[in-house]
């Protein structure tokens, strides 16, 4: 999340995949950093242990929600990251 917040503090919209039992980590991470309404994209765990055609399938399911993230949210959270501390 920290990695995450550096890009958008650039300019740079960001888009932070998290497995299912990292969810709440990121939330938690993004409300203790100032960003509480930042939406980490969920991707169905494991990862690490995916073939190529695996992870292609898992990328082809958020992709669209990326996509929602960087064009939809981008305004709100850089509103967002402007008032943090």
């Amino acid at each position: 999340m920290h990695d995450v917040l550096a890009f958008e503090d650039r300019g740079i919209p960001t888009v932070l995949l998290c497995t299912e039992p990292f969810m709440h980590s990121a939330r938690e991470h993004a409300e203790a950093f100032g960003t509480p309404d930042y939406q980490a994209v969920r991707v169905s765990h494991p990862l690490a242990s995916l073939k190529p055609d695996e992870a292609r399938e898992r990328a082809d399911e958020v992709v669209g929600r990326v996509v929602a993230v960087l064009t939809g949210q981008a305004q709100r959270q850089a509103a967002s990251l402007r008032k943090r501390p």
